[in-house]
């Protein structure tokens, strides 16, 4: 199966349930706040995994470009990263445990400085992040905490959306970290077109009405704020990410060339 065809249903999936998803998010619309509504949106999920799992996918990792985008987007992210600090250390939400804001700034600092070197690595093309491993797995962590934080927040009831959209984040996380590893056994470009494509479709349709009210004038916390442009910012980079994989899985294979010996 051609990955092309993934990224059709992507697209048609994203001009079709993603705007409405915002425009609900703004206005309300009784139709996409409906289980109906909700259930397309997991097959639409489902469809892009299917496509994505059966995709044919000649590399398992790819080359470390310089890429000014991915650069550029990851100054942005570790900025928003540091935002973020500030954000759970002044929310005065209520939580099983005092140490989860304390523990998501921390995480938040360490973030910051893993996509400082990430974008050094993309402005050079140097692997930055191959020396110092334990920064490459801190995003990982970041989303993970996430979602056991706004779990446990009393009398709240998590947003399905939410939910699906930190369990795939910290699913692509796992993989794209492999990246920057000096060497792999898995599949890795399957797995983040797997995890990657979903996720953007999931950060549109939750982040992008926080930010539209926020710029409106609505009233929207600080950590709302904060972690939807966060995630916006991620959203764009996935999909950056996966075009420089797509790219790099369509450039030519060299051949191999033997020497001769002419006696």
């Amino acid at each position: 199966m051609n990955l092309k065809n993934t990224w059709i249903i992507f697209l048609a999936f994203m001009l079709t349930l993603v705007p409405l998803k915002i425009c609900s998010g703004i206005f309300t619309i009784a139709f996409v706040e409906s289980a109906v509504f909700t259930v397309v949106f997991l097959l639409a999920i489902s469809c892009i995994i299917m496509f994505s799992s059966f995709s044919k996918i000649r590399i398992k990792n790819i080359d470390i470009p310089k890429n000014i985008w991915l650069g550029t987007i990851s100054v942005l992210i570790s900025v928003s990263f540091f935002f973020c600090i500030s954000s759970y250390f002044n929310d005065n939400s209520k939580y099983d445990f005092e140490w989860q804001p304390v523990s998501m700034s921390l995480l938040s600092i360490l973030c910051c400085i893993t996509f400082a070197l990430n974008a050094a690595t993309f402005f050079t093309g140097k692997n930055f992040l191959a020396g110092v491993p334990f920064f490459i797995f801190c995003p990982t962590m970041w989303f993970g905490m996430s979602m056991i934080l706004f779990l446990s927040i009393y009398n709240n009831n998590a947003d399905i959306y939410e939910v699906i959209l930190t369990a795939f984040l910290s699913l692509f996380m796992i993989y794209h970290t492999q990246v920057f590893a000096s060497s792999s056994s898995a599949n890795v470009i399957r797995q983040m077109f797997i995890f990657g494509l979903p996720s953007v479709l999931l950060i549109f349709a939750k982040s992008v009405p926080v930010i539209i009210k926020y710029l409106t004038g609505s009233q929207v916390s600080e950590l709302s704020i904060s972690v939807s442009s966060l995630e916006f910012l991620v959203g764009l980079y996935i999909i950056f990410v996966l075009l420089e994989s797509y790219k790099q899985i369509n450039a030519p294979q060299e051949p191999k060339v033997r020497s001769i010996s002419i006696h």
